[in-house]
């Protein structure tokens, strides 16, 4: 066993990872408030010391991946 967990993006909360990156490049702020977005844009409520899967957009080129 390789220890990784696999979650497909439809399990994941969306991050603007280089928008919401601080200092530290292991940490990025997810909200504001106790909610974010799934995949899918539903609104998720998270709770301090919950595991989070994220997922941030692929732009290569100019263009959306």
């Amino acid at each position: 066993m390789n220890g990784k967990i696999y979650k497909h993006v439809s399990e994941r909360l969306y991050a603007d990872i280089d928008n919401e990156r601080v200092a530290d490049i292991d940490i990025v702020g997810l909200t504001q408030s106790d909610e974010v977005k799934d995949f899918f844009g539903n609104s998720v409520i998270i709770h301090e010391g919950d595991y989070v899967y994220l997922y941030t957009d692929s732009i290569e080129g100019g263009e959306l991946s």
